[in-house]
C-alpha cells in the first residue's frame, strides 16, 4: 500500500491542499493521520477518485530501458 502526502494528492488532482481538507472532512476522499497528525491518502484511493486502476498505474511506472548504438564508418568508431 503506497501512501501519498498532501503535496502529492494536491498536484496529482489538481487541486489546493486546503481542497483536500475539506475532502477529507466531509468524506470525499479520506486519509490517514501520521502520529504527528499529518494526512496521507493511499494511492489506490486517489487512483479510484479519478477513475484509474492501481493495477493500470504500477504498469505504466515499469522501468524501460532502450539503448542505441549505430557506427557507420571506421572512421566515426
Amino acid at each position: 500500500m503506497k501512501l501519498l502526502n498532501l503535496k502529492e494528492v494536491a498536484e496529482i488532482l489538481s487541486v489546493n491542499k486546503q481542497t483536500l481538507r475539506l475532502w477529507d472532512s466531509k468524506g470525499t476522499l479520506k486519509a490517514l493521520r501520521t502520529k504527528g497528525g499529518h494526512r496521507r491518502y493511499r494511492e489506490a484511493d486517489v487512483l479510484a477518485l479519478i477513475g484509474e486502476d492501481s493495477s493500470i498505474e504500477s504498469e505504466k511506472n515499469s522501468d524501460v530501458v532502450v539503448v542505441y548504438c549505430r557506427v557507420s564508418s571506421n572512421d566515426q568508431k
